[in-house]
């Protein structure tokens, strides 16, 4: 049954291509083909794989075992191709927190290289593997012209396997899910704020002012980053472990230390002072403090 690509629907302008993976995850074991065992041997900064319960060594490509394992891999890729109208497949290659060293980009880099070479150099594969976006890969299924089923409603309640059902993100550690609104809306305050006040010193010329703003927007994008790493899928959702999560309390917390010092430095210049008044940074410390007890 071929269900992979479909059109959400909604007007016949606004309708949504989605693609969707086929078998467990992204991972690099799961996205060549249906085999985790044949895919895993593709991650070649891993030096090993599992069979079942067997563990296999992970070879880098040679001319030794180049013919087997570009074959292995093509077969995967025929499989999978058999879940999508179009003739392109898409083949994640990575996982969380991969890529993070140059040596682990060599690694994979140089030993897929090989493997596509092989595989585009055999006439009878009839198979073009080559390196892109996501984008590329739209483009391609666009270029198709295939005609794509249309699905209305939505995938609710998620399960990934059997009867475990994913809803409790939903409502899981609300507590954070409260701090992270609370400091969004401290950003986006902070964001009107800071150019308000920017252009404001800028028009009146008052260097003091504008060396000062600027020497803050450190302390703007640290609390924008913060935000952003919240939004991660086991953040937000709640769905990290108990030591995972308290870093992001801590990330947050810190964030929001630094955007009330902000705040009232910018509402200190708007009130014509130069400095922030000592009795209310003391209360929003108080009150900081009080707001982010566990």
């Amino acid at each position: 049954m071929i269900i992979q690509d479909f059109l959400f629907a909604s007007t016949d302008s606004t309708d949504i291509f989605c693609h969707m993976i086929p078998f467990l995850s992204y991972a690099i074991q799961h996205s060549c083909g249906p085999d985790p065992y044949v895919c895993c041997q593709y991650d070649f900064f891993k030096e090993q794989c599992y069979h079942g319960s067997k563990k296999v060594d992970v070879q880098s490509i040679d001319d030794h075992n180049i013919e087997s394992l570009g074959e292995q891999l093509w077969e995967q890729f025929q499989k999978k191709a058999e879940l999508y109208r179009t003739g392109v497949i898409l083949v994640p290659h990575g996982d969380d927190l991969r890529y993070a060293t140059s040596l682990e980009w060599h690694n994979q880099l140089s030993n897929l290289e090989k493997l596509m070479t092989y595989i585009n150099s055999r006439p009878d594969f009839q198979t073009e593997v080559k390196f892109g976006t996501l984008s590329d890969y739209l483009n391609e299924v666009a270029a198709s012209k295939t005609r794509f089923p249309t699905l209305s409603g939505d995938f609710f309640t998620y399960a990934d396997r059997g009867e475990d059902y994913w809803s409790g993100y939903y409502t899981t550690r609300p507590h954070y899910k409260h701090i992270i609104r609370r400091v969004q809306d401290l950003q986006r305050s902070l964001e009107i704020l800071f150019t308000y006040c920017l252009v404001d010193a800028v028009r009146k010329t008052n260097q003091t002012i504008i060396k000062s703003l600027t020497d803050k927007i450190g302390d703007l994008s640290y609390i924008r980053q913060q935000v952003a790493l919240f939004q991660h899928h086991d953040a937000i959702t709640g769905t990290s472990t108990s030591k995972v999560m308290k870093d992001y309390g801590k990330r947050l917390h810190s964030g929001y230390k630094k955007g009330i010092m902000l705040l009232e430095k910018m509402l200190s210049y708007l009130a014509k002072g130069d400095k922030e008044p000592e009795v209310a940074e003391k209360m929003s410390l108080v009150w900081l403090s009080s707001f982010f007890l566990p």
